[in-house]
Order: C-alpha cells, then structure tokens, then sequence
C-alpha cells in the first residue's frame, strides 16, 4: 500500500524482497517523531568526510506484531531483528528511492500508548563502512577506480555512480582499516570539492572538477525566497523558506589563505627481503599453517618462498609454499605439510619494496587575504595519496576557493505546493540553487552540500539544505584547437 505516495518496506523474512506480507509497513507509522533522511557532508562544508545516510521511523506496536521477543508476531518468529533491508520509496509520478539500507538499531517503549516500536537505520554503505580491508598494491590509477576496488572488497552489490577522478594516484593500498576510512583518504587525495556518499541505495563518488562539468552545479536548479521586502515581490516560481528557520553564517571563520601540503615520493628499489622472522614455523603432517605478513612498506612482484633460499627446514618433510597475492602492504603466506611434520627456520618473504624517497613540500597561499584576516588561516586535511602535480592543483584551488569568506546558509522548506514535492525529490548534493533573503542581503547563488528529508504523518514534507555560496560560473567557451570560435584569442582554458 501507499499513503499519499510514500510506501515504507522492510525485508523481515530477509529473502531478498519487500512483498511478502507484512513487509509493507507504512500504514503503521506514528505520526511522530517524523520519519527523518540525511545525508552529504559533516558539519564542515569544506570537507570531503560525509556521515552514513541515515533513516529514523517509529511504529505503532499495538498489537506487539513489531516486538523483537514475540515468538508469535506475524512476521515471523526472530524475523524483526537489526540487519534487516529497509526501503522508503515515493511512488507517484515514477518512483523515487528516498531510502534504502539496513535497520541498524531497534527497539520498542513499552510506556508508549502504542508500544512504539523504534528503528534507527544505516544507508547500505553503513556498516560495510566499518569492514577492514587489504588490498593489492595499485600503481598509476585514478581515485574513481580505487573507490570501486574498495566497493569491490568489501562486496558492494548497491549501484555505483562514481566519477573517474582527476587525482593520478602513483600508488595506492589499503591495510587494515576500514572501508570509510580508505573512501576517505580516497576523497581527500582528490581534494575538494570531491565528496563520496549513498543516496537512494546507490553509492556517489564525485570528483573535484564535477562542478564545472556537470550542468546541474552550473545552473541554478531552483529559487527559495526568505523575507523579500516588500512581500509578494519575489520571483513567482520561487520556493518560500518556512518562517524561523533561516540561518546565515557569512563564513568568516572558514576562511583558508594558506596551504602546505608534504608529499612523501616513493621508487621502487631492488628485489630483496621484506619481511622475516626468527621464530621458528611449525608445520603439522598433511596439516596448513598460515602466516599473516605484513611489510613496512608496500611492495609488488613478491616471490613465493623456496625452501633452501627462503627458509631451511630444520626436520620433517618440505612443505609446499603458496601465496595469498604478490602485492601490497600484506600477505598469506599457506604452508602445506607433506608425509612428516616440520619445523623451518629464518623464514623470509622476497619482493620489490616501494618505500619513501624523498619528501616535496607543496604550498599556496594568497597575501591579500593573509593581510585582511590577520595572519595566515591553514588547511586541515592531508592529500596522503596524491603526487606531487596534483597537491599543487588541490592547494591553489583551495586558496582560490576560500580565500575570501564564502557565506553558509540552512533552511528549511515545507510542501506548501505539490509542485515543490517535485524540487524536493530531484535536490541532490552540489546542485546550483538561487536563494535570496533581503534581510541580510543575500540574492546570489550557492551550492547544496548536505540534505535533510522530514515526513510528518505522510503529508508535510520538509527539505532542509545546507549549502555555501558557490563559485563563479566557468565560461562556456574554452580554449580548443579544433573548434570555430574558440581559438586564440577567442576561448579559455577550461579547468
């Protein structure tokens, strides 16, 4: 069923589908707290850090149908649990997939009227976030690509829509950190205003030029109107901010007029030993040890070990010697045992290490603005894997971008009309949006960096934005060899 277009589902029985009975849930929502969706960057609009997109709802529990400890609940004895799939869904005009991800935690208020049964949910990217992950080691390759290796090792089956990146990342690995923090460094070797983030089930990467090429950063998307003196003097199409909840941050204190970022280079140097123990290594008759290695640095072409080069068997039979893969920070070595157990000294591991070179110091910085806002004002992220070109690109952007304070807004808008139901479920993250307010003077343009979708009662739908002006449109012509009108003299050099 829907209500008034919305549908909410959950997968109880976990087989893959929201139709079977019972999956359906939206005639049970309470009419509060209000169904809540969030999603894009944290607080600093500057960053690339994002937050798990996360959905929030409350059920009417009446009949204990909800309540994870009713063996007779119709929905399956031990079927309401956490890690269940949810889906919220508006399904008229076509379908939008507000939501879609797992119940992350749950729990029912026994003091409710309703025996409220609450969920707190993670978009799909949520908690495989959290997997540890080791890769091979990657030479040459685009921070789009390595975004999907990382969606690849920890099993991703959600969509992808991932830029392919301007960061060339000379070489790039992960070892025993989390798949949101590997995203990350990812985000942060791509500089801003790259971001990573999941709507609607669907995993985004964009890069750091994405809004000079994509159309919806470069044209306004839609107008909201705050306080316009005198009343009824705004553009008629524009969408009314709800009363007391505009606010305005001129951004004074995200100002950044100096940047200096160190680039560690690395060279391969010649194949020799990256890891060994002292130790010795136990292998049981027709039995497996495994050891887990991992190097000081990464390494490629690693050699699978040779008994009398690599190690001596000191008793028993030779074991046989295999190799988890032949790159990256870490790897399995299996060690097969033969007729009798055996015991193996001075075991090492050979490969080509790709340790640190030299250090490059990258730096940009805007006197003008070092001068106005008394003194220099920093940068507080890293560019772990970016070389040393592309750092240079990320700091003069940077500079360029905030040198000079960028005003920050949040408001709100509510479904006055059915027409800005149809604005609400196309926002999306960076998109070019118009917003004027002449209480403050605010008539110009910005750029959506965080969302917020509430529902009350299936009804009032609110949008809540959080955006900081945005950059001067590029300008269409630009400088192209092969093109009438825009040779010398006549285009510019696009970004």
């Amino acid at each position: 069923m829907t209500v008034r277009g919305y549908q909410l589902a959950v997968d109880w029985n976990n087989g893959g589908t929201y139709t079977t009975t019972g999956d359906d849930i939206t005639g049970y929502v309470l009419a509060e707290p209000a169904l809540s969706i969030e999603w894009g960057r944290q607080d600093d609009l500057t960053s690339p850090a994002t937050t798990a997109t996360e959905l929030t709802f409350s059920l009417n529990n009446y009949d204990r149908r909800f309540s994870p400890g009713n063996a007779s609940s119709p929905l399956g004895s031990g079927n309401v649990r956490s890690g269940r799939k949810v889906r919220l869904q508006y399904l008229t005009g076509g379908t939008t997939t507000l939501f879609e991800g797992i119940i992350d935690h749950h729990a029912v208020d026994p003091s409710h009227p309703a025996q409220a049964y609450t969920a707190q949910c993670l978009d799909l990217w949520g908690r495989p976030s959290d997997e540890k992950l080791s890769t091979p080691l990657f030479t040459a390759i685009r921070t789009g690509t390595a975004i999907g290796e990382v969606l690849d090792e920890i099993g991703w089956t959600g969509g992808r829509d991932i830029d392919a990146g301007a960061t060339v990342m000379p070489y790039w690995w992960a070892e025993d950190e989390s798949a949101a923090s590997a995203i990350e460094k990812i985000v942060d070797s791509e500089g801003p205003p790259a971001i990573a983030y999941v709507v609607g089930g669907t995993f985004v990467f964009r890069d750091r030029h994405h809004r000079i090429t994509r159309t919806a950063s470069q044209t306004s998307q839609a107008t909201f109107t705050n306080k316009i003196s005198p009343a009824g003097t705004g553009p008629v199409a524009a969408l009314k901010i709800e009363k007391g909840t505009f606010e305005y941050d001129h951004g004074e204190e995200h100002v950044v007029n100096s940047v200096s970022f160190t680039i560690e280079e690395r060279r391969p140097v010649d194949p020799g030993v990256v890891w060994e123990t002292d130790d010795p290594v136990s292998v049981p008759a027709s039995g497996s040890t495994v050891l887990h290695i991992q190097a000081d640095d990464p390494f490629h072409s690693a050699i699978t070990p040779l008994a009398g080069t690599d190690f001596t068997v000191r008793t028993g039979s030779t074991p046989t010697v295999s190799l988890s893969r032949t790159s990256g920070r870490a790897v399995i070595v299996n060690l097969t045992g033969g007729a009798s157990a055996a015991v193996l000294d001075n075991f090492q591991l050979r490969a080509t290490s790709i340790p640190v070179a030299r250090s490059v110091k990258v730096t940009a910085s805007d006197a003008t603005s070092i001068t106005a806002n008394q003194g220099e004002r920093g940068w507080a992220r890293d560019v772990p894997f970016a070389n040393a070109y592309d750092a240079q690109a990320i700091a003069n952007k940077i500079v360029a971008t905030w040198k000079d304070p960028r005003p920050r807004l949040v408001f709100t808008v509510p479904n006055f009309k059915p027409a800005y139901l149809t604005e609400f479920l196309a926002a999306a993250i960076s998109d070019r949006i118009t917003v004027r307010d002449d209480a403050t003077g605010t008539n110009t343009d910005f750029v959506v960096e965080r969302l917020r979708h509430t529902v009350t009662k299936f009804n009032v739908h609110r949008l809540t934005v959080w955006c900081q002006q945005a950059d001067a449109v590029n300008a269409t012509t630009w400088f192209r060899f092969d093109t009438a009108g825009a040779g010398f003299n006549q285009g510019v050099f696009g970004q």
